[in-house]
């Protein structure tokens, strides 16, 4: 995305108020003296007059502000407006380009900014605008045509009419309640986010520029979106929509794509050919079904997708993937093959007889509760095993040396062999049919829960080794 110019010219610190008086190009009228007009302005609100002769807006210190102080400032940048009410006053700044009057939102379910009122119709010249976490249940921007930026997260709006505002680039406009969002003279937009709010169509057919799309929400209607017109988009997130089919095919540039709690989205059409993604998720989709195959992705980082309808997921080829997260789906079928970064593999909760791995040296942490396994299959670098609640026949952890941890509850598991588990810290054993265990060749400071294991009647270890944990009450601790 192009530098946007107002952000750059920027350098305060939160609680600033800057009242500047020009840039570069007025450097010979700066250089005047300074005349004033002797005619006064009114500023109600006494905590903003305040903070306005607190950073100089008075230039000749005489207590007072005239219109040719108030028609010298360029820039008002309130990052924390916490007891201004009003900005009545602010139409005499006719000269104003950056505008910051922001909350705070610490706790952004409760903004602090008390204005409900901006009525900007005489700030022609206006080009950004942050007037975020506030109670504003009216802002007229219409006649700000200059306007580039405008930020107005979290506040009570039920409206917003920018029709006049065609030279847009970013429109930050969350969490508030507006109906009606009308884009169709914004060519140069290419940020939009309009999450939380009830609209129930968005057409972004004519942002041919876009390039960050965030949209839906608790209660959003949403049930279409056209996305063939935006081919410059790179990060798109989509969340609490009635949605049922996505297409991403005109999408050549994207790297970011977030799909949650869609419940109705069935199919998403192109995905498998954004291979420039660096960060997919696709999280509580539950009509999302079939399979879905992540080939040659080389930005691919961490995938996430859960809690959809998912019976077989292939990814391979992918050298950058480090995380796979695929829990609470209906998978039958995983294949992970040349993911020569893939660290983490998170699967709990699905129909998984097994996993076809092939080409993953790194792997270190693997969790697989829930599933149907009988046997683990699992490269020698794994540290951390999670498995329980699998029918397994049987588990050897000789075949994982190099584990750290190991969580095997309700496997009607027999036996555990961990003869050559020398860096194993932690073993939870619960709800099996084991009858003996030997953790002596295990780490010197060692945990163990095996409760529920109602035939076992030793625990071995080592003399001067640490052993705390939870037994059986039939369960004696022998030193070998």
């Amino acid at each position: 995305m192009r530098r946007l110019s107002i952000l750059a010219t920027l350098a305060v610190a939160a609680l600033y108020v800057g009242c500047t008086p020009g840039d570069d190009k007025d450097k010979e009228e700066e250089e005047e003296e300074y005349v004033d007009s002797g005619v006064f302005i009114e500023i109600p609100d006494d905590a903003f007059r305040a903070r306005l002769f607190e950073h100089g807006i008075d230039l000749n210190n005489d207590g007072k502000i005239s219109t040719s102080e108030a028609e010298r400032c360029k820039s008002i940048i309130l990052d924390d407006c916490e007891g201004i009410r009003s900005l009545e006053g602010i139409e005499y700044f006719t000269a104003l380009e950056e505008l910051t009057v922001q909350g705070t939102h610490a706790f952004p379910e409760t903004p602090c900014g008390l204005l409900e009122r901006l009525d900007l119709s005489r700030n022609t010249k206006l080009r950004y605008l942050n007037c975020s976490y506030n109670r504003l249940k009216f802002l007229d921007v219409t006649a700000c045509t200059q306007l580039e930026q405008l930020d107005c997260t979290q506040n009570e709006l039920t409206e917003l009419d920018l029709q006049r505002q065609s030279a847009l680039v970013s429109l930050i406009c969350r969490d508030n309640a507006i109906a009606d969002l009308r884009l169709d003279v914004h060519p140069a937009l290419e940020v939009l986010q309009c999450s939380g709010n009830p609209i129930p169509e968005l057409d972004v057919t004519r942002c041919r520029n876009l390039r960050q799309l965030y949209c839906g929400g608790p209660g959003c209607p949403i049930r279409e979106l056209d996305l063939s017109g935006n081919p410059r988009l790179e990060n798109l997130i989509l969340h609490d929509t009635e949605v049922g089919e996505l297409d991403l095919s005109e999408l050549h540039e994207l790297h970011k794509f977030v799909c949650q709690n869609n419940p109705r989205l069935e199919r998403i059409a192109g995905l498998e050919q954004r291979t420039k993604l660096s960060y997919l998720m696709i999280e509580d989709c539950e009509h999302y079904t079939g399979s879905l195959r992540i080939a040659d992705f080389d930005r691919l980082e961490k995938l996430t997708v859960q809690w959809t309808g998912l019976e077989a997921l292939e990814i391979r080829e992918c050298a950058d993937m480090i995380a796979v997260g695929c829990g609470f789906n209906r998978l039958e079928s995983l294949r992970i093959s040349a993911c020569p970064s893939l660290t983490d593999l998170l699967c709990p909760d699905n129909l998984l007889p097994g996993i076809d791995l092939n080409g993953t040296p790194a792997l270190q942490n693997v969790y697989l509760p829930g599933n149907r396994f009988t046997r683990i299959n699992l490269p020698a670098t794994v540290r951390v095993l999670e498995c329980t609640n699998n029918p397994l026949d049987a588990l050897d952890p000789r075949e994982f040396p190099r584990l750290t941890h190991l969580v095997c509850n309700g496997c009607s598991l027999t036996e555990l062999d961990l003869s050559r588990s020398a860096e194993l810290e932690q073993l939870h054993c619960c709800g099996n049919r084991l009858e003996m265990l030997d953790v002596s060749a295990c780490a010197p400071s060692f945990y163990l829960d095996c409760t529920d294991n109602p035939e076992l009647h030793t625990v071995y270890r080592d003399a001067g080794q640490t052993l705390d944990g939870q037994f059986p009450p039939q369960t004696e601790v022998k030193i070998k």
